[in-house]
C-alpha cells in the first residue's frame, strides 16, 4: 500500500500543479480574454459554426481578412481532439479547457523526459516546474497564444525518440506526438522550434556517442508524424509557399535586457522592462531562479564532459533569442532558411534556455543530494528548501500573470443573419 501511495504521489502533484495554473482562467470561465484571445476565439468559433449551423466542412473562413484558409491554417485546430472542446463548450470556454489539459500534458511529459535523462523523481518535479511552469508559458497562455499550448507535446516527442533506441515502437509514439502538434494549433512555431531543438539535441548525442541511430530514429519519427498529419500539413505547406508570412530577420534584443528577462521580478503581461522593447512582455519573459542557475553550475563543474551537450544547447538558444547580432548569429543564419524566414519574436527561443537550465539544475540537485544526505541533516534540509523555493517562486510569479488575462465580462454574441465584411478596430473579430 505504501508503494502505491508513492507511485500516485507525483502524478497527483502534477495534476494539482496543472489545476493551480488554470484556476484564474476557470474561475472566470466565460469572460473575454485580452489581446490574441480575440483572434483565437474567432478561428475556433468559425469552424464550429460551419459544421453545426451550415453542415459544411470548414475549408474556408469568410469572416476574416476578406476570406482566408481555415482547416489547413497552421494555427487552426479543426482536426485536433481539442476541437471537440470548442464544439461542446463553445470557443471561449473550450480554449480555456485546452490550456488546462495542455498544462497537464506538458507537466507530465516534462516529468517523464527529465526522468528519462537520469533525474530522480524529486529533481524531475523541480525541473518540470522550472520549465513548463515558467512565466514564459504563463505569459503566452495569458496573452491568448493558443499555438504555444502545443509545446506540451515537445517533451513527449523528445522522450519517445530517446527511448526508441530501446523500444522501437516508441518511434510511432513520437510520430503521433508530433502529429497532434501539427493537427492542432502548433503547425507553425511549435513544430519549427521542436524540430530545430530535436535535430540539435539528437545530432549532438549522436556525435558524443558516435551512434547514428539517434538521428535515424528522429528522422523516422518526424516522417511518421508529418505523414499522419499530412491531410493538414501538405495543403498548409502549399499555401505557405505561395503566401509567405512576413518575418523579421533584423530583429534584436539588447544584451543588457537579459537581466530583466531571466532574473527580473516584473513579469506582468503588460510590462515594459527595457529600452527598445518592441513586443509585449509575453515575447521576452523567461524567469530563471538564481538557485537553479547555481545547481546547473554544480552539474557542469562535476560532469562537464557528459553534460556539455546541454551547455551547448543553452548557449545556442540564448544567442538565437538575441536575434541578429552579427553575420555569425543563429538568427541571421536560420532566417535565410524556409520556415524561419517567416518567423519573428526572437525571444521565443528562450524557452529552450529554460529547458536546458532545468535539465542541468536537476542534475546538480541529484549530485548534491547524494553527498549531503549522508553527511549533514542540516545541509539536506537546506537543499530541500532550495528545491522548494525554485518551485514556489515559479508558482508565485505565474498566478498574477494568469489572473490578468480575463477582465472583461461576457457580452451576448450571436451570428448575424446578414453576412457583411466590417473594418473595425482590433481586437473585435469575435464579437
Amino acid at each position: 500500500m505504501e508503494i502505491k501511495k508513492q507511485q500516485l504521489l507525483y502524478p497527483l502533484t502534477l495534476i494539482a500543479l496543472a489545476i493551480y495554473y488554470v484556476i484564474p482562467f476557470l474561475k472566470r470561465y466565460d469572460y473575454w480574454g485580452v489581446r490574441d484571445w480575440d483572434l483565437f476565439a474567432t478561428i475556433a468559433a468559425v469552424p464550429v459554426g460551419s459544421i453545426l449551423e451550415y453542415g459544411q466542412f470548414p475549408f474556408w473562413n469568410p469572416y476574416m481578412g476578406g476570406g482566408n484558409i481555415l482547416f489547413h491554417h497552421p494555427e487552426v485546430a479543426v482536426l485536433s481532439p481539442f476541437f471537440l472542446l470548442y464544439m461542446v463548450f463553445g470557443a471561449v470556454v473550450g480554449l480555456k479547457l485546452q490550456v488546462a489539459i495542455c498544462y497537464l500534458i506538458g507537466f507530465w511529459g516534462s516529468f517523464r523526459l527529465f526522468e528519462r535523462f537520469g533525474h530522480s523523481r524529486l529533481a524531475a518535479l523541480m525541473a518540470s516546474v522550472a520549465y513548463f511552469g515558467s512565466v514564459h508559458f504563463a505569459l503566452h497562455f495569458a496573452e491568448g497564444h493558443m499555438p504555444f499550448t502545443h509545446f506540451c507535446f515537445l517533451p513527449w516527442f523528445v522522450y519517445f525518440v530517446h527511448r526508441s533506441t530501446e523500444r522501437k515502437r516508441d518511434i510511432i509514439m513520437a510520430g503521433f506526438s508530433l502529429a497532434l502538434m501539427v493537427l492542432g494549433n502548433g503547425a507553425a512555431i511549435p513544430l519549427l522550434y521542436t524540430l530545430t531543438f530535436s535535430v540539435l539535441l539528437f545530432g549532438l548525442i549522436a556525435l558524443q556517442q558516435r551512434e547514428i541511430i539517434w538521428v535515424k530514429n528522429l528522422l523516422l519519427a518526424t516522417m511518421i508524424g508529418l505523414g499522419v498529419a499530412a491531410v493538414k500539413f501538405l495543403p498548409m505547406t502549399v499555401y505557405l509557399l505561395n503566401n509567405k508570412w512576413e518575418g523579421n530577420p533584423a530583429e534584436t534584443i539588447p544584451v543588457g535586457a537579459l537581466g530583466k528577462i531571466f532574473f527580473g521580478w516584473n513579469h506582468s503581461l503588460f510590462a515594459r522592462n527595457f529600452e527598445g522593447q518592441y513586443w509585449g512582455w509575453h515575447e521576452y519573459g523567461a524567469y530563471l531562479s538564481p538557485i537553479l542557475v547555481v545547481l546547473a553550475l554544480v552539474a557542469i563543474v562535476y560532469n562537464f564532459r557528459r553534460l556539455r551537450v546541454w551547455l551547448f544547447l543553452i548557449l545556442f538558444f540564448l544567442l538565437l533569442g538575441l536575434g541578429d547580432v552579427g553575420s555569425w548569429s543563429p538568427w541571421r543564419i536560420l532566417s535565410s532558411l524556409p520556415g524561419f524566414s517567416s518567423t519573428r519574436c526572437t525571444g521565443r527561443a528562450f524557452q529552450f534556455v529554460l529547458l536546458g537550465m532545468a535539465m542541468l539544475g536537476g542534475y546538480g540537485f541529484d549530485h548534491l543530494s547524494q553527498r549531503v544526505f549522508t553527511t549533514s541533516r542540516w545541509l539536506a534540509r537546506g537543499l530541500y528548501a532550495a528545491l522548494a523555493l525554485i518551485i514556489v517562486t515559479n508558482l508565485i510569479f505565474a498566478w498574477p500573470i494568469m489572473n490578468s488575462a480575463f477582465k472583461t465580462r461576457p457580452e451576448p454574441v450571436f451570428r448575424s443573419p446578414v453576412f457583411a465584411h466590417v473594418i473595425d478596430k482590433k481586437p473585435q473579430a469575435y464579437r
